[in-house]
């Protein structure tokens, strides 16, 4: 079997393993999601899983699929047990993310469409970021930590390296160590905290 390939394997099993774990935690009544990044993320992923699929990619929309089926749950499970202020910087936040999904949605240029989700997605991880400045109790270290595992994992599934083919593994190497580093650095929470 191509290393590529048990890498990738892997990496998917990893984000798979985080959702879980992610979602017991909420249960659990240990971890408490930011309502409004899941929406953004839920969102993202439904447009990324239908052009990929309007696309004819066939088993490649399996990846993105179980994203719309996490990201979908974690948003549901957010609503009863998670934070889901709507302030003006929720506002701003989710006004940017709906921009940046519309134009990747529309777009023809494939490094424009990237950029554009990784603004989209940003625009909801910094809800994420704010929220566990304030409290970091609320999220799941270990299911953060599988995701920087996925990302790796991800980057080395990658088998002719192109800026266009690890940017996203990238960004999401960035996003789950930076909120990782948020929960475990009160210097960081404090930062954040004034945003």
């Amino acid at each position: 079997m191509e290393p590529a390939l048990v890498f990738g394997v892997i990496s998917g099993l990893l984000v798979l393993t985080a959702y879980a774990t992610y979602m017991v935690d909420i249960l659990r009544g240990n971890t408490k999601p930011e309502q409004w990044s899941f929406f953004v993320w839920f969102v993202l992923s439904i447009v990324f899983f239908l052009s990929l699929f309007a696309e004819g990619i066939g088993w490649a929309a399996v990846y993105p699929a179980a994203g719309v089926v996490g990201a979908g749950v974690i948003w549901c499970l957010s609503i009863k047990h998670g934070y889901g202020t709507l302030d003006r910087f929720h506002m701003h936040a989710l006004f940017l993310a709906g921009l940046a999904i519309v134009g990747w949605a529309i777009t023809t240029e494939p490094i424009v469409a990237i950029l554009l989700a990784i603004v989209a997605d940003f625009s909801g991880l910094v809800l994420t970021w704010r929220k566990t400045a304030r409290y970091p109790q609320t999220e799941s270290v270990v299911a953060w930590s599988l995701g920087v595992l996925a990302a790796l994992f991800a980057l080395m599934s990658v088998p002719e390296a192109s800026f266009e083919v690890v940017l996203f593994p990238i960004y999401y190497l960035f996003v789950n160590v930076s909120v990782v580093l948020i929960v475990k650095s009160e210097r960081t929470q404090r930062l954040l905290f004034s945003v």
